[in-house]
């Protein structure tokens, strides 16, 4: 399965939209939708397609403030842009794979 790119719409229930391994792999790592360990992460940059994104984050719970550098870093090392996604009252942080390898 084809992983999801940005603007083909997003599940707001669903975490991450990726190939169902990658899904699988990172859904573990993952409480109430924020990534409860920085490697879920790391996973998302080894294994995601260019255009594929992890959402971060939302407004609608506390965003850690590790999770919110862990992001940052990625984009200033260009292994990602980020992105902010509005549905309804809440906004979704994403993270966007670019193309650029990812030597973690």
């Amino acid at each position: 399965m084809m992983g999801m790119k940005l603007g083909e719409g997003h599940d707001s229930g669903a975490a991450i939209n990726l190939r169902s391994e990658l899904r699988a792999r990172i859904g573990v790592m993952l409480k109430d939708g924020i990534p409860k360990d920085p490697e879920a992460f790391h996973v998302f940059l080894r294994k995601a397609r260019a255009g594929e994104h992890f959402c971060y984050g939302h407004s609608a719970g506390p965003l850690p403030t590790s999770t919110k550098a862990l992001a940052r870093l990625f984009y200033e090392k260009g292994y990602v842009a980020l992105v902010q996604k509005r549905e309804g009252a809440v906004t979704y942080y994403l993270a966007q794979r670019t193309s650029r390898p990812f030597a973690g």
